[in-house]
């Protein structure tokens, strides 16, 4: 019997640096961010069979600082299939933060797409946004075959096209940047092109997919003009570019590529809003890290911020006028955060069935194992997992999933660069899609 080759997912340990700013405007200072939390759902993997258990790993973290929270408190999870209806529930135990169980599958459950939902009372707090959320397929007979998928016709009869204006908007007589975001049937990308159009029928603006069906484009309004954007997959139906205002100010043209600082952009197409006070805030999991006093003195104003203010994950940059009401918001990834990722060394290279496998998992250099750490490991097929793509983990869950919206595709793969794109243009169209 040839061995089957294996791949070893593990589940990996966060930690990030606490950043806070010397100096923040007293109105955000006196507001009290309510404590959240994040939980998180490690299964062994995305998909089973009838008769199979979903063996899983739960993780209960405070949504600041990432730590486990202390105490017990009682975890719900339910599998729910396509009706809504729920096909299993179980009642677990959290205590310091972690738990683990399984869900048999049983005979009775009817085969197809599910969802794993977890949280606990306290969640409930906070609406159904704050659960956890994760797709499983479950089939009936074992087999190579990856899930069905929508096939080209299906997909293109339920294209979306969104088109997303940083800052918030489209300011007419400005060159704006538009980001999008491309879908067909079951929210899986398209990767294409397409154009805008105006009310003659002239193109005005191209575009073209970069990655996972988002980009984006530099667009030019003019007064009095109306436009509508077209795919040239599907030339016959047009999608809206939103909102055009005549005057306004806002976010624009962030570049946070460079080492040192971050470069943010604040146009504005009207007099009205020149030489007035303005708030630059910059706000991460809630609490505000730094701000910053602006004078827009012409169209376009430079304000630059040090790499090292915001905090590590997502950021959300906040444009406020003297009276402390926002005018226009941008979220930004900032990597200001350390990874701590184990050193797995296996018995062997690959192993046969039932064949007993020995894993030494030992701390890099920067990372001692004398203090307790829990961590969870999944054994998966190798050809399963190069079929369905790079999978959610903690990582991409903490940083990303649980604070975006919308269903994001192999989010783990956002940290890696690929051919053509790199990890921060990557990560900077999703904060200007998903985070719009």
């Amino acid at each position: 019997m040839k061995p089957q080759q294996l791949t070893f997912i593990l589940l990996i340990a966060l930690a990030f640096q606490s950043l806070r700013a010397q100096q923040s405007d007293p109105y955000f200072t006196e507001k009290e961010t309510p404590e959240y939390q994040k939980l998180y759902i490690h299964t062994d993997r995305d998909i089973y069979f009838l008769g199979e258990t979903i063996w899983f790993s739960a993780y209960l973290l405070d949504g600041q600082n990432q730590v486990p929270v202390v105490g017990d408190q009682n975890l719900i999870v339910d599998l729910i299939d396509t009706t809504g209806n729920i096909a299993r529930s179980g009642l677990y135990r959290l205590a310091d933060g972690s738990s683990s169980g399984g869900i048999l599958l049983t005979d009775s459950i009817q085969t197809g797409k599910y969802v794993l939902r977890a949280y606990t009372n306290y969640l409930r707090n906070f609406g159904d946004e704050s659960f956890f959320y994760k797709p499983l397929s479950i089939d009936r007979v074992r087999s190579s075959a990856v899930p069905e998928t929508a096939s080209e016709s299906e997909i293109l009869e339920n294209i979306e096209a969104h088109f997303m204006p940083e800052g918030g908007f489209l300011l007419e007589n400005t060159m704006n940047i538009v980001a999008f975001k491309i879908t067909g049937k079951g929210g899986v990308e398209v990767n294409t092109s397409g154009y805008v159009v105006d009310e003659k029928g002239e193109n005005v603006a191209g575009f073209q997919t970069e990655y996972q069906g988002m980009g984006k484009f530099n667009f030019y309004p003019i007064p009095g003009e109306k436009y509508k954007a077209v795919l040239d997959v599907i030339p016959g139906k047009y999608f809206d570019l939103g909102e055009i205002k005549t005057a306004g100010i806002k976010i624009q043209n962030i570049e946070n590529i460079r080492q040192d600082f971050i470069r943010v952009g604040i146009y504005t197409n009207s007099p009205e809003f020149l030489n007035k006070p303005y708030i630059l805030a910059c706000m991460n999991h809630g609490e505000v890290i730094f701000t910053e006093e602006v004078v827009s003195v012409q169209d376009i104003t430079e304000v630059k911020i040090l790499k090292s203010l915001p905090g590590g994950g997502i950021n959300r940059l906040v444009l406020l006028n003297e009276n402390l009401m926002p005018l226009s918001e941008r979220l930004i990834f900032s990597d200001n955060y350390e990874l701590v990722e184990p050193v797995i060394s296996l018995s062997d290279s690959s192993f046969s069935t039932r064949q007993k496998v020995s894993a030494l998992i030992m701390g890099n250099d920067d990372l001692l194992f004398g203090e307790k750490c829990r961590l969870s490991m999944a054994v998966v097929n190798e050809n399963s997992l190069n079929a369905l793509g790079v999978p959610q983990t903690i990582r991409s869950y903490l940083l990303l999933g649980s604070e975006l919206n919308g269903y994001i595709e192999s989010p783990e793969s956002y940290f890696e660069g690929s051919p053509g794109i790199t990890s921060a243009e990557k990560l900077d169209l999703l904060m200007q899609t998903h985070g719009w």
